[in-house]
């Protein structure tokens, strides 16, 4: 197949696809001046990928392939920003962007699929709000076993220590 970019004036884009006949498969025109809709979750600007050599199990193949994936997200909203760097704070650079690295498996995709899934739950985590603890009294019941343990577990203590003389 053959892909063809004709731009039949400014500011839009046309793709054909052509099969091998030529024949048209695809054709759509697109605005370039329009904003497109973001995939992006709420509060993240772009993501970034990165392909590095993981090190680890795998003989040669380590040494050879660019397995291991990194995703920079840059984080637009600053309060899911502070969120993240509280819950997650060495993946979060001085930048304002979420790291997210995976280098589990032997092959480039598998990895990727790792990341944008953890990367999707640890947003999702970062946007969820924490519950407020409710500070309670401790219990009488509960304060005087303790006490009890306390002194039993001294009296145990004391029984190890050899006879004093006096």
């Amino acid at each position: 197949m053959q892909q063809k970019l004709i731009p039949p004036k400014a500011g839009s884009l046309k793709v054909d696809i052509l099969g091998m006949e030529g024949e048209r498969f695809y054709s759509e025109n697109m605005d370039l001046n329009e904003p497109e809709e973001s995939n992006y979750p709420a509060g993240v600007e772009d993501i970034k990928e990165e392909f590095f050599r993981s090190g680890g199990k795998g003989g040669q193949n380590v040494n050879k392939v660019e397995s291991g994936v990194r995703l920079r997200a840059s984080i637009a909203e600053p309060v899911l920003l502070e969120r993240l760097r509280e819950i997650y704070p060495s993946s979060v650079t001085k930048d304002g962007e979420f790291l997210v690295t995976c280098t589990e498996e032997r092959t480039q995709e598998q990895n990727l699929r790792i990341a944008r899934e953890r990367l999707m739950q640890r947003l999702d985590i970062a946007t969820q709000q924490p519950t407020e603890r409710i500070p309670t009294k401790i219990p009488r019941s509960s304060r005087r076993e303790r006490l009890d343990t306390k002194r039993k577990h001294s009296v145990t203590k004391d029984l190890r220590k050899p006879p004093q003389e006096w």
